[in-house]
Formats: C-alpha cells, structure tokens, sequence
C-alpha cells in the first residue's frame, strides 16, 4: 500500500512538474522559430501538404519527439480548419488522414513513453506537453465532428490514455459535457460510442458520478419532447443507456430517480391547485410523460430502487386523474402500462390500473355517431393525443378497445398467480359485463366479452388451485403455469413485431 502511494504521488509530481513547464506554450503552438522581419505586416506562406508528406510524418512521429510535434501541430491545423493557419491541405483526403492518424498514433505513443522507466525524465516532460497539447486539440475536434468513424477513433484513442486523464480535471468536465451532448444528439451509433466512453469514466470513477448521471437524464429529457417512429430508436436507446449507467452507482443512481420524482411531483402540485388546459398541457406531452417512463423503467431493473415505486405509482395515478377528455386517452394508456409493469416487478396488486382502463372502455364518446371518412390506421406506440376526426374513426375506435383490452389482459397476467385473483377481478367482471349489455356496436362486445373470457378463465384456474390450500405462504401465490400468461406473452410478441416492422420501414 505504501509502495501504490509513494507511486501515485510520483505520478501526480511529474504531471504538476508538466504544468509548470515554460516551454508548453511552445509545444502547443507552431515549434518553428521565428525571427524578426523587416516587413511587419507580411503574412507568412502557407504550406501545401501532400497526402505523401502527412504519411512520412506520420510514420516518423513514432519514433521521433521532433516529428510528433510537426505531427501536432498538422494535427492542430486540421482541428482548427476554420482558422487561418500556416498549413493548407491539397484535397479532403489529406486533412481525413492527419486527423485518423493522429487520434490513433498519439495515444500509442503517450502510452509506450509513459510506461516506460528507463526514459529520461525531461523527454518524458516534453510528451507530457505534448499530451496537454493533443486533450485540446481532440477536444475542438470532437465539438465539430459528427462522423461515426472519425467519433469511433477519438473514443477509442482516449480510452486507451484515460488513466493519464485523471490529472486534468479542466479538460474531463469539459469531455464528459461534450461526450453527453452527442449521446442526447446523435443517432444510436453516435449514442453508443459516446456511451461507451462516458461509461468507462463512470467506472474509473474520474469524473462526479451523480453529476454525470444528472447530465445524461437532463439530455434525455431534452431530446425526447417528441416521439415519431423516426427517433423511436434513438429514444429507445437513450433509456437502455442511463438505466445501464445507473447500475454502476446505485447509491448515485438513487439519488437521481429520487430527485426526479420530486421535481414531477412539484410539478403535478402545481396544476392539481389551479387545473385548467393550458396547465394540463405542461403534464400531458411526450417530456413528461417519457421521463415517467424512463423513471418507471429505472425502479423495476434495480431491486435497490423498489422502494421509489411507491411516489411513482401516486405520481402516475394523480396524472391519469387530471382530466378524462377523450384525445388523451392514447396518452392514458401510456400510463397505465407504466403502473404495469410496476406490478408485475413488485408482484404487488395496484388497485388504480382497472379504473383507469374502464374509464376509457365506458366512455360515452365511443358511442357516439361513426364518420363515414376514410383514416390511416392510427399508431399507439408513438401518439399520446387524437384528433376529432379520428375520433370519430370506426377503425380508431375499434384500435383503442383493443388497446384496452390488452392493457387489462396484462394487468391480470402480472398478479395471475396472486390467491386473491378471482376477488381482484369481480369487480371489473360485474361492470363490464353491465356496460356491454348497453353496447350497441357488436365489433365492440365481442372484443369486450373476448377479453372477459381470457380473464375469467384465469379465475377459474386459481380457485380451482386453491381448493387444496390449506395455508398459503408469505408470497400469497399458488404453484403452476397460469394460463392468462400465454395469452399475455402473445400480445407482447404482436406488439414487439408491429414496433420492429414499423422501424424498419
């Protein structure tokens, strides 16, 4: 333990020791002499490089500090190509490969003179400028650029110094913001590669863990005001991301989540004291809806987090009772899935997803007259709001019963095995079987009366299971496969394939 420190504090010497250095002005800037001239005003010739003369460099930079330093300062040009330089390149070609061989030449190097001992302490000192030199640069490039290949090639390149960034505090903060706005911008290739390098940061634990994981949940939320079937993935994407990153820390990611739902509980607060739709639209849109969701999501991947679910649950509940007016109830179904799937991570009966769910199935707008026009088949997965004349649609309508059924299909299949099903589900049995007697559109009962069937069966399944029982464990659960699970599995599948065909065309 002793040696590891006396080796550290050796490390963080020679670092300060770089700092310090006079001559880094030097090594980050042009390492040409430069005398006094007659002509004040002239301005120096411009070099033309050749595709032959950045590969010759390149090649010489591995061996030679004089060379890497040409080779830097080539590299700067390249990263500041919007600049006046001293250095032009005679085609695009040319500036691609000194900004490719760079990203992978430099960290080789730094890493071979670094771990070797027997170097010279001041030829060590030079690369350690060299080393502050190539951070800034790549980091003005890595603002600019959005090419997949040349991201891929930073990333890496840093990943292979990044036990060297440590000592540059100045510069992680400034990479972890960048890295962060490229993951919440880019496409999922972007996102991924950026990811993998804000990942490894977490990790190493170079970089303050809560605030990287607050920065990749304000970026989502950013990014993800609208959903279309154009970035579904990249939405997608972005939750798969922060609820991994939340596995790293879990004590940092709690205090994320908690924080989270504080600030949607404040904001519910405020429109449950003045209601009115100008305040229910600042709840009812995909940002919130899709931080819910990202929240939701989060607290059933981590036991630690379970118990979150609670706020959550009065959260999603108090949203869904703001108003009932028929355009959302796309948006209510979004809802209610997320108490779903709550359920079915705590095995814990949540008594406010039938109502909801009834609510819609029995409401008087699905009775009124059909329009005669003719509308695309609306899309669930990525609308939370309807317009009148779909609305009016047979075919919208027909899509939201089934949409319902299905939610409550799923509801019952989560807690299918719980001794108390057929007792959970009388309720909903003896209203909708009321409601359909009033139906007049035949499509409608027969869907209603199908879903009623599946669960019933279920019903009848668990009070046949617990005829036998004569005392039921801690779990009130009885043994076996309950036969609502396959019809749930079923609908899972359908929609799963529905989302991937549409992504893919």
């Amino acid at each position: 333990m002793v040696k590891h420190t006396k080796k550290k504090k050796d490390l963080q010497d020679t670092f300060t020791d770089y700092i310090e250095d006079q001559n880094a002005e030097d090594l980050i800037q042009s390492d040409e002499g430069s005398q006094s001239s007659d002509h004040e005003n002239a301005h120096p010739q411009t070099k033309i490089l050749t595709i032959k003369q950045a590969r010759a460099t390149s090649k010489k930079a591995k061996s030679s500090i004089n060379s890497a330093r040409k080779l830097l300062k080539l590299f700067k040009g390249a990263c500041h190509i919007s600049e006046e330089t001293q250095v032009d390149y005679d085609s695009p070609e040319t500036l691609n490969y000194i900004l490719k061989s760079s990203i992978k030449i430099f960290p080789r190097i730094f890493v071979k003179v670094f771990k070797d001992k027997s170097q010279k302490e001041s030829l060590k000192t030079s690369y350690k400028n060299l080393f502050r030199s190539f951070l800034s640069n790549t980091l003005v490039l890595l603002k600019q650029v959005r090419d997949r290949e040349l991201l891929a090639g930073i990333f890496k390149g840093l990943g292979k110094v990044m036990k060297y960034l440590r000592y540059f505090e100045e510069y992680i903060k400034n990479y972890v913001k960048i890295s962060v706005k490229i993951w919440g911008e880019m496409d999922k290739t972007g996102k991924l590669l950026s990811y993998g390098f804000i990942r490894k940061i977490m990790v190493k634990n170079l970089y303050d863990k809560v605030e990287i994981m607050r920065l990749l949940y304000l970026n989502y939320a950013k990014n993800s005001k609208f959903m279309t079937w154009i970035n579904y993935v990249d939405i997608e994407t972005m939750r798969k991301c922060f609820i991994d990153i939340l596995g790293t820390d879990l004590s940092a990611g709690y205090q994320i989540v908690f924080t989270s739902l504080r600030q949607q509980s404040i904001y519910l607060a405020q429109v449950v004291k003045n209601p009115s739709i100008d305040r229910i639209k600042t709840i009812y849109n995909w940002q919130f809806l899709n931080s819910l969701m990202i929240l939701g999501q989060s607290i059933s991947a981590y036991k630690d987090m379970s118990a979150l679910a609670h706020p959550l649950i009065q959260i999603v509940s108090g949203v869904l009772s703001l108003t009932n007016i028929p355009k959302y109830f796309p948006l209510k179904l979004h809802l209610v899935r997320i108490l779903i799937a709550l359920q079915n991570q705590r095995k814990n009966y949540i008594p406010s997803i039938a109502p909801n769910v009834i609510e819609i199935l029995t409401s008087p707008s699905l009775n009124k007259s059909v329009s005669t026009k003719k509308l695309k088949e609306f899309s669930f997965v990525v609308a939370i709001k309807t317009s009148k004349e779909q609305l009016a649609s047979q075919l919208y309508r027909e899509q939201l019963i089934d949409e319902c059924c299905e939610c409550l299909i799923e509801h019952f299949a989560s807690i299918s095995n719980v001794v108390a099903f057929p007792e959970c589900f009388l309720p909903v049995s003896l209203t909708l079987k009321k409601h359909v007697k009033g139906v007049k559109n035949s499509v409608f009962r027969e869907k209603i009366g199908h879903c009623l069937k599946v669960v019933q069966e279920n019903s009848d399944w668990v009070e046949g299971q617990r005829k036998g029982i004569r005392m039921v464990d801690e779990k009130h659960v009885v043994d076996g496969e309950a036969p609502i699970r396959e019809k749930c599995s079923k609908i899972l599948m359908r929609r799963l394939e529905i989302v991937n065909s549409r992504i893919n065309t």
